[in-house]
């Protein structure tokens, strides 16, 4: 089994029975954002064909049943002051992992394991490998061996001898020789997601 933490982002429709039509309207003028949200859906009705209209658009949603409404959540309030007394207590109470950066470039026979996020804003030799659970930022060429199992990844280039394995898809070189930075990440449906930066 594997288990992931997330953070969403929600956006919440609250909807009478004769307001369909507003949301169909709302919903085609705000697409573009909207489609970036996972989409909650509360009321009393029918939301069938609320739902065809979303699964057309591959929008992530939510039918919100009665028992969990995002309102009436229970709410922690803590001033400032007690914030700054219990951050250094925690710091060392749980070990807070730190970012790996390195600038130099990652010579042939060197190994790096981690389970921290890391940037490397060198090129990776012919040899070298990379291996994190954690996010990877590469900045440079890449022509060893990278594994990333992070929720993120950006990479710039792939050179000839370079191997990329991103959450177990092995990346085809050509797309990344572009010296165009790239984030790779996975939707709700573990498919890769390439977009250019």
């Amino acid at each position: 089994m594997n288990a992931r933490q997330h953070t969403l982002q929600i956006f919440e429709f609250i909807l009478g029975q004769d307001e369909k039509e507003k949301f169909f309207n709302y919903f085609k003028r705000n697409e573009p954002i909207l489609k970036n949200f996972t989409i909650v859906l509360s009321g009393d009705m029918d939301f069938s064909d609320i739902e065809e209209f979303l699964n057309e658009r591959e929008v992530c949603y939510l039918i919100n049943s009665k028992e969990c409404d995002f309102n009436s959540r229970n709410r922690v309030e803590i001033s400032l002051d007690e914030v700054e007394d219990i951050i250094p207590e925690e710091r060392e109470k749980k070990n807070i992992k730190v970012r790996e950066v390195y600038e130099k470039p990652i010579r042939s026979g060197v190994a790096i394991q981690s389970d921290r996020d890391i940037a490397i804003f060198s090129q990776i030799n012919d040899g070298a490998e990379v291996e994190t659970s954690g996010n990877l930022e590469i900045f440079g060429t890449v022509n060893g061996k990278v594994i990333c199992n992070g929720s993120y990844m950006i990479i710039r280039d792939i050179g000839e001898s370079g191997t990329v394995i991103f959450n177990g898809v092995i990346l085809e070189k050509k797309k990344f020789q572009t010296k165009q930075a790239k984030l790779l990440k996975l939707d709700f449906n573990r498919k890769l997601i390439v977009e250019e930066l």
